[in-house]
């Protein structure tokens, strides 16, 4: 039987070549900065703060992710809410800001503020306001899940100087002052 010279070294090739692929396809995306709580996502032209809530036993809810997000470098923020990993039919949705609570709308994976609160929101958010997330499942409530600020300023000053934006006015009211 003729011996196949090239065959394994083909083999090989073919084995080297499909490895990246699936091994691409299961890794996670990784933040372009982090800043103590919060990490920094740079996607196009989407920038995204992002920060998992903790509970009362100081133990991060990674299914969990609130989202600071400025959409084709906007200055103008979105905030929102994503449950993952078995949070299923989520619902009454609120986060608590310096004692006000803000009702989120809940559309699939995403609970999303009301976009005439995103500035108000992002303003107690830029002043450390104490902040808390509660919400609901079929099986379980979710109550006074907490927010860390360790890193947030960073993070939007990061955010606001990679992103190509601006501040936002609005925020402080101080024009001289940049960045926030």
């Amino acid at each position: 039987m003729p011996k196949r010279t090239g065959y394994k070294t083909i083999t090989l090739i073919c084995a080297f070549l499909a490895l990246p692929v699936g091994v691409h396809a299961e890794e996670e995306i990784d933040a372009d900065a982090w800043f103590g709580d919060w990490s920094v996502f740079i996607d196009s032209g989407d920038c995204w703060l992002a920060s998992h809530p903790i509970d009362m036993s100081q133990q991060a809810i990674e299914d969990v992710t609130l989202f600071v997000a400025f959409h084709q470098r906007s200055m103008n923020s979105e905030i929102s809410v994503l449950f993952e990993c078995g949070l299923v039919d989520v619902s009454d949705v609120e986060v608590t800001l310096d004692s006000k609570a803000y009702s989120l709308n809940v559309y699939e994976d995403t609970a999303f503020t009301s976009a005439s609160e995103n500035t108000e929101i992002l303003k107690k958010m830029l002043l450390a306001k104490q902040t808390s997330i509660s919400f609901s499942t079929l099986a379980e409530t979710f109550n006074d899940l907490a927010i860390g600020y360790g890193g947030f300023r960073d993070a939007y000053n990061f955010t606001n100087e990679h992103c190509g934006f601006f501040k936002n006015n609005d925020l402080d009211g101080d024009q001289k002052r940049e960045p926030i």
